[in-house]
């Protein structure tokens, strides 16, 4: 629309956004205003009940038609109304932001705080005791705008609230510091972004480098690794929503997460996102078949092929499936590769839901392919389209979760060869594998009431009667019968229908076996009452789902590791070996009888 500011760069403060402002201005298909960071959306002194645009427009040459209109304030992404307050004034908006390593941006922003002399704190007190004067504070306080240096960092919480508010179409996330390394490559992304001609290319521009200003102290290492530990998690999670390479960020560079001993009573403290999730709308989408063998041992999950195109075979980037793979402290995000493009053979008229690809690996259906069924269960009528690891059709196990869940799988659709949707709804998952465990999704996966456990009642979850392709220990039946002999039941449960392992966990005391996906039966059941106790299998740690499943669940969690000699691999997986039976029985007893398990895991 004429007249409508519809390119906003929005964030981040310190990230480079005079660089690109300086950039954009010399497009001639762009419009700048009279000056960088017209401060509109964030002004809390505006009736926003009746917002007077005229003010905001009035900054632009009144000669520009034809040319967009941008803006670049980069408070935007971070002050809580602003993202809302752009929507509601033009929705079809495009916004950009640059990215940063938290802490660089961290450091520049007390700088320019310091030189303005609004900052008296050195800088390590700032990220320390300063943050103090935020608390108790309202959300929009002014206070909010000075001593903001960490908050500023936590990215994935100002995505999610963006994408709220905006299709991801409209958004686009860059890094600082390809901008400032590789301008040409960076704005040929911002025009293709915009649809524009290409920039001209003027040089690199580095504005507003850090104001020469003689500082109390240089951060030190140990500051650095203070905002690592604080905003670790959440730049994983960032990187996971937007695609955002984060590898060479100091603060995932070298760092080590700190380590709690687990110790009995709930597992909490999982930062959980605050926004809800969201629904992303698409029209006329490619979904190609994934790369199904019936001869994956590990039911594919590890080369996981999607294929979702626009018309013109673009991938479309939120398809992906995303996971968080590493020793906790030095992660990494793993994303499937994109599918080969195919013509479309077959058409879908109406609207559809992406359910994701169905595995037939017990733990990763669990946790991956229902990462959307909050979605599915707010869309009760809805036809469900399902990328498959597997033949397009439901093994008897995963009928029986669908059911107790109470989705009808016959609204569901297999993409068996390319086929085009007239209109998909894309569910933000609300799970993210190793990662997070969104509480709305959570609450959706609640198929049973965990009930008060018979007293006594000791479960042992075994590995022994996998198949021969599963990693399996040297003395687990062994261990089993010595087990069995003290009043443990041994279950297999493989061998139990779905509904019968919900009675069986919901009627224990004590649950406890080897690693596995076993375990993560557990987001199925709310409020379980029994006491878990999972020994790793090797001793490089633990995967990392099971704290965030404890977390999310409340559970009652240890963790722990017997003695163990690792063999040569058999059939290519690690072949761990029971040192002593009565050793791990004795093991077993003093973790039921102390508070804390003895072994400090290693996260992965």
């Amino acid at each position: 629309m004429d007249g409508l500011i519809s390119v906003f760069v929005c964030g981040v403060q310190k990230g480079g956004t005079t660089s690109l402002f300086a950039h954009l201005c010399e497009h001639p298909a762009l419009s700048p205003p009279a000056h960088k960071e017209l401060h509109y959306f964030d002004d809390e002194s505006t009736d926003w009940t009746d917002p007077d645009y005229d003010r905001i427009e009035s900054f632009f040459s009144a000669g520009d038609k034809g040319r967009l209109r941008f803006e670049a304030t980069p408070i935007y992404g971070f002050w809580p109304p602003s993202i809302e307050r752009i929507q509601k004034y033009n929705p079809a908006a495009k916004l950009i932001l640059l990215f940063r390593d938290p802490f660089e941006r961290a450091w520049s922003h007390w700088c320019m705080e310091y030189a303005r002399n609004d900052e008296s704190l050195p800088f390590a007190a700032a990220i320390r005791e300063g943050r103090r004067r935020l608390d108790g504070l309202p959300p929009l306080a002014p206070e909010h705008r000075v001593y903001s240096y960490l908050e500023r960092g936590f990215y994935a919480k100002q995505v999610r609230r963006i994408f709220n508010h905006f299709p991801r179409e409209q958004v686009l996330c860059l890094r600082s510091l390809d901008l400032w390394d590789d301008h040409v490559a960076t704005l040929a992304r911002v025009a293709e972004f915009l649809r524009i001609r290409p920039f001209p290319d003027t040089g690199p521009k580095r504005e507003h480098l850090r104001p020469k200003v003689a500082v109390p102290a240089a951060p030190t290492e140990a500051d650095e690794e203070l905002i690592a530990r604080q905003v670790r998690d959440d730049v994983l999670e960032f990187s996971v929503l937007t695609g955002v390479d984060v590898s060479d960020w100091p603060v995932m560079k070298d760092a080590r997460a700190a380590r709690e001993a687990p110790t009995w009573g709930a597992v909490s403290g999982q930062s959980q996102p605050a926004e809800n999730l969201s629904k992303a709308h698409y029209s006329d989408v490619v979904l190609v078949p994934t790369n199904y063998d019936p001869h994956q041992r590990d039911g594919g999950v590890r080369d996981v092929a999607i294929g979702a195109f626009d018309l013109q075979g673009a991938f479309m980037e939120g398809f992906k499936l995303n996971r968080i793979e590493g020793v906790e402290g030095n992660r990494t995000v793993w994303t499937s590769r994109p599918a080969a493009f195919a013509p479309p053979q077959y058409r879908l008229a109406g609207e559809y839901v992406y359910g994701g690809v169905l595995f037939p690996h017990f733990g990763h259906f669990l946790l991956e392919s229902l990462s959307r069924v909050w979605a599915i269960k707010e869309l009760p009528g809805a036809n469900i389209l399902w990328h498959s690891q597997q033949l397009p059709r439901l093994e008897r196990w995963q009928k029986e979760i669908f059911d107790i869940l109470g989705i009808d799988d016959s609204r569901f659709t297999y993409i068996t060869r390319s086929t085009s949707v007239d209109s998909l709804i894309l569910p933000q998952p609300g799970y993210v594998d190793r990662h997070i465990a969104h509480p709305d999704h959570v609450r959706a996966l609640d198929a049973f009431c965990g009930k008060q456990p018979t007293p006594g009642a000791k479960v042992w979850l075994s590995r022994s009667a996998l198949a021969e392709s599963s990693v399996k220990i040297d003395g687990e039946p062994e261990l089993e019968r010595a087990l069995e002999s003290d009043g443990w039941r041994v279950v297999h449960p493989q061998r139990f229908s779905i509904q019968d392992q919900l009675e069986i966990w919901s009627s224990a005391e004590i649950i406890a076996g080897f690693a596995g996906s076993g375990f993560h039966f557990a987001v199925l059941i709310r409020d379980l009452k029994a006491k878990l106790i999972i020994f790793a299998r090797r001793s490089d740690g633990m995967n990392t789902n099971f704290r965030t499943i404890a977390r999310a669940r409340n559970l009652h969690q240890a963790t722990s590791m017997f003695a163990m000699d690792m063999l040569p691999e058999r059939n290519g997986k690690p072949h761990p070996r029971i040192k002593s039976v009565d050793g791990c029985v004795e093991q077993i007893y003093g973790i039921l009888s102390s508070r804390a398990a003895e072994w400090e895991p290693t996260w992965l």
